[in-house]
C-alpha cells in the first residue's frame, strides 16, 4: 500500500507519512507499523549514507597510497612479480639475487647497466615485459 500516492513514499517525511495515513483512516496498529516501516526507511538511507562516506574515505586512503608510493617501490614491486612468474626456478633465483645485490649497493644507473648485463638476455626480456604488463 503506499500511502503518499507516490512512487517515492521513503523520500516524503515524517510527518507527510504520519498525515498521509492518518487521511487514509488506518488505525492504531497500522499507524505503528507506519512508524516502523517508516523507522526501517530512516535507517536504511543512514545506512547507505554511512557506506558511501565510508567509501569516499577508502578511496581517498587508496589514492593517497598511490601518491605516495615512488616509482622505486612500483618498479621493485612489478619485477617481483615478473620474477614470481618465471617458470625456472632457477632463472628466479638468479634473477632475485642479481636483483637483490642491485638493491644492497648504492643507486647508481651503472649499476642497474650492469644488473641488466648479468641478467641473461630471455630472462630479462621476459621480467620487462611482465613489468610493462604485456
Amino acid at each position: 500500500m503506499n500511502i503518499s500516492g507516490s512512487p517515492k513514499a521513503v523520500d516524503a517525511s515524517a510527518d507527510t507519512v504520519r498525515t498521509a495515513a492518518l487521511a487514509a483512516g488506518l488505525g492504531d496498529a497500522e499507524m505503528a507499523q507506519v512508524e516502523a516501516m517508516r523507522a526501517a526507511a530512516e535507517h536504511i538511507r543512514l545506512a547507505e549514507e554511512t557506506v558511501a562516506r565510508s567509501e569516499q574515505v577508502l578511496e581517498g586512503d587508496l589514492d593517497a597510497d598511490a601518491r605516495s608510493t615512488n616509482l622505486a617501490e612500483i618498479f621493485d614491486a612489478r619485477l617481483g612479480d615478473a620474477i614470481k612468474k618465471m617458470p625456472e626456478k632457477t632463472d628466479r633465483l638468479a634473477d632475485g639475487r642479481d636483483y637483490l645485490a642491485l638493491r644492497i649497493a648504492e643507486p647508481c644507473a651503472d649499476g642497474l647497466s650492469r644488473w641488466q648485463t648479468l641478467t641473461s638476455p630471455p630472462r630479462l626480456q621476459q621480467s620487462w615485459q611482465a613489468l610493462r604488463g604485456n
